[in-house]
């Protein structure tokens, strides 16, 4: 997006042999300045090394994916249940039916049996074992296989103490919910209520989402800047960056358009209506001046007064981008260097 500097005054500087002169008339506004600032204090401005951004906000949903629903393998009532907007995580406490604790364990393979010394052998074992392992249990250099044997029952015998489960050495699906990743509550049932009469927990991915629609125009500002802030409903940013475009199907017209994508790392309570923030950099480590220190010539271009021992003095400068407030350029000045802001 281009901009045009406006109401800028214009000084009739004149270039001559590569040198900056000024014209008779000029020359007399130059003097009535002058004289003008011998009476009064010019504003001035120090010359900064900066970099200037643009940003844009658009309009986007942050969200947890689609919802699904845990239930319980065992009859009971529910004595615990964690808290609606939290977090759990494979090795976690999903909740308690009469005070026994039910775990998430990381896994691929439901859990569809009970699993104790001398069970058939199988994968399932194989990925208890490697749940153990990984939670710390069990001896050490123990390598995990598809064989529940007496090393494996000491193991859950010891898992089952440090989380307060009775200590039998058998794990089965009324006590194991398998799954790979942390999941965030989006809802629970009430406690008290019998464990077996319907869904524990609602739950959504623990990963936030932000998803926005585009048109096909708009799409390569997105691309060109996949690394966008996301502002909350309170005000609060997060960083995030584009995981996905998904065509969507064309509208009555014909046109098509997108959906993106991007992924919050932060932990995020609820969904919610958010902006997203695209910022593109205009200027990096450039010379700034405020957008009021320019001077436009009647010839063209722009200059600076610049603040010296004998007072201010003319000098090109050429423009190189700038924001609502402040200028990049460069020219013959200096970090440091006093402009004069009328």
């Amino acid at each position: 997006m281009r901009r045009t500097l406006l109401a800028i005054p214009v000084v009739g500087l004149v270039a001559v042999a590569g040198y900056l002169t000024f014209d008779p008339f000029a020359a007399s506004v130059e003097a009535q300045t002058n004289e003008s600032a011998e009476s009064t204090e010019l504003r001035t401005s120090e010359v900064v090394v900066d970099t200037l951004v643009e940003s844009d906000d658009y309009n986007g949903n942050l969200g947890f994916g689609d919802e699904r629903q845990l239930s319980a393998r065992a009859q009971g009532t529910l004595t615990w249940l964690p808290a609606e907007e939290t977090t759990v995580a494979p090795g976690d406490v999903l909740w308690e039916i009469d005070r026994q604790p039910v775990i998430y364990m990381s896994g691929q393979i439901p859990m569809y049996r009970d699993l104790y010394n001398g069970v058939k052998k199988g994968d399932d074992v194989l990925q208890l074992e490697e749940f153990l392992i990984a939670e710390g249990f069990g001896p050490d250099a123990w390598e995990a296989d598809t064989s529940f044997n007496r090393t494996t029952r000491n193991a859950v015998k010891a898992f089952q103490k440090d989380r307060g489960m009775t200590e039998s050495g058998v794990l089965g699906p009324s006590q194991i919910v398998v799954g790979d990743e942390a999941l965030r509550i989006a809802d629970t049932a009430n406690l008290g209520d019998d464990a077996s009469a319907g869904p524990v927990l609602t739950v959504t991915d623990a990963v936030a989402e932000v998803t926005m629609a585009v048109s096909s125009r708009q799409l390569p500002t997105f691309q060109e800047s996949p690394d966008v802030v996301i502002v909350l409903s309170d005000g609060s940013e997060l960083d995030a960056s584009l995981s996905e475009t998904k065509a969507t199907p064309p509208d009555e017209e014909g046109r098509f358009g997108y959906t993106l994508t991007y992924i919050v790392d932060d932990s995020i309570g609820e969904a919610q209506p958010v902006k997203i923030r695209v910022e593109r950099t205009l200027a990096e480590d450039a010379l700034t001046v405020p957008v009021d220190a320019l001077v436009a010539l009647a010839e063209g271009g722009y200059a600076v007064e610049v603040q010296t021992a004998t007072g201010p003095v003319l000098r090109a400068v050429e423009v190189i981008d700038f924001d609502d407030t402040s200028v990049a350029i460069t020219g013959d000045l200096e970090a440091g260097d006093l402009v004069v802001v009328p």
